[in-house]
């Protein structure tokens, strides 16, 4: 006798199926963002990454057309958990504008701790040199990704302006600015420091930097 009563598990596995394939696609993202944060993107191939994450190949072309594509998809994806982290500390409105730009920052320096792969390959892929050789799609992708952390910072110095805490004209280049003072401040310990900074608090130093920043953007300094 034949059961029609039995539960269809289609579904069920269709759910496996995409889940197997998307714990595969990070593990190939994994696996090649280690590999190009020490090799290099040039010198990396299809053939090593397969190989550091036991995979064949062809299995590796089932989840990425190119290598190129890989290396942006990792770059997606630091940029994303990057905002991800930075949205999280802001998200809540509590606090003046000049508080949650310190959280901003206190944000970003934890990010480079806690994920220092991803973070140091936020500055590895050379966006110029990659024109062309992943769609304008993923081209675009990224960059959104890259402006939307930066368009956190740009509302905080808008409504600090609107607080009357700080006096500038141009929000956006004000960001541009501090963002990049902040990550030059982080980037420190991932080069050869001088050994003057031996002993240095680094997050103490963030906070200074940024204080001083803001300080600086104070009205009674305009």
């Amino acid at each position: 006798m034949v059961r029609t009563d039995a539960p269809d598990t289609s579904d069920a596995g269709t759910d496996r199926r995409e889940r197997r394939k998307a714990e595969r696609r990070e593990a190939i993202l994994d696996a090649a963002q280690r590999l190009f944060t020490v090799r290099g993107l040039e010198a990396t191939t299809m053939d090593d990454i397969a190989r550091e994450c036991d995979i064949a190949k062809g299995t590796l072309y089932l989840s990425f057309d190119s290598k190129d594509d890989i290396a942006f998809a990792v770059l997606s994806r630091a940029l994303h958990e990057l905002h991800e982290t930075l949205r999280a500390s802001v998200v809540d409105g509590r606090g003046t504008a000049l508080e949650r730009i310190q959280r901003i920052a206190d944000a970003y320096y934890a990010f480079s701790v806690e994920r220092p792969g991803a973070f140091r390959y936020l500055f590895l892929v050379p966006h110029p040199d990659y024109a062309g050789r992943v769609t304008p799609e993923v081209a675009e992708e990224t960059e959104l990704l890259g402006f939307a952390s930066l368009e956190l910072l740009v509302g905080l110095l808008r409504q600090g302006v609107e607080e009357k805490s700080l006096a500038l004209s141009d929000p956006w280049s004000a960001a541009v600015g501090m963002w990049s003072a902040l990550t030059g401040v982080i980037v420190i310990p991932t080069r050869d420091a001088p050994s003057s900074l031996v002993g240095v608090d680094h997050a103490d130093l963030v906070r200074q930097m940024v204080q001083a920043l803001l300080r600086g953007l104070h009205p009674d300094h305009a």
